[in-house]
């Protein structure tokens, strides 16, 4: 048999292009049959020895816990200048707390966290009684004031300045409350042992009676 012999260059294209093909089976196969390892920890000690954050295993063994983010104990915050009776309402801009003070009063407060501190705002336009409820919207504060009066009102935070609106068609009294839905419009039930629900809307300044509630409102509704 004649022998052929192959050019260099011939020889070690083809000794490489066999090397790769069997480099590739070698890892197909090696991948088919590896597994995952798995580590098992058995002791604080071993925990101990990992990285973590927010938790702790001091406690006790073979228990895992959140770290405390504080401590246990009383806490104080400064109180207004006058004491808060019946017919107090609050509400909140997810900022600064505000506050009917009640009693027949007109004043009115925000309470700021930041500094722990009350501020006196512009005095309510009517005395506030059971019943009265504040209700925050889109920058404002809605209020009614209670005590069988039919008196609405909002209270401007960018202005600290109250503007009487359209009045709500019933006495509102123990039970009253407001509430908002967000777009535009603000609920009413005037307690009183009463079963009447109302709308007001804000941009036509009108209230409309809706479909009276299922019991009668008295004090502690909401």
């Amino acid at each position: 048999m004649k022998r052929i012999k192959l050019p260099r260059s011939d020889l070690l294209f083809k000794t490489f292009f066999f090397s790769l093909i069997i480099s590739f089976l070698l890892f197909l196969y090696s991948g088919s049959n590896s597994k995952a390892s798995s580590l098992t920890i058995t002791s604080t000690v071993d925990w101990n020895m990992g990285q973590f954050s927010n938790v702790e295993s001091r406690s006790k063994e073979g228990e895992l816990r959140l770290e405390s983010a504080g401590i246990w104990g009383a806490q104080s915050w400064k109180t207004p200048d006058k004491g808060i009776s019946v017919g107090s309402a609050f509400a909140t801009d997810d900022s600064y707390l505000y506050v009917f003070r009640g009693v027949g009063d007109t004043v009115f407060w925000r309470y700021q966290p930041d500094i722990d501190d009350w501020i006196n705002l512009a005095n309510a336009p009517k005395g506030v009684y059971y019943g009265a409820d504040l209700q925050f919207y889109n920058g404002d504060i809605y209020a009614i004031f209670g005590g069988y009066q039919k008196d609405f009102a909002r209270y401007s935070i960018g202005e600290d300045k109250w503007y009487l609106l359209t009045d709500i068609p019933s006495f509102t009294h123990q039970g009253a409350s407001l509430t908002s839905d967000g777009e535009g419009g603000i609920y009413a039930i005037v307690g009183n042992s009463t079963q009447e629900f109302y709308r007001y809307d804000i941009a036509l300044k009108t209230w409309t009676p809706l479909t009276q509630t299922p019991l009668t409102v008295r004090a502690g509704a909401d």
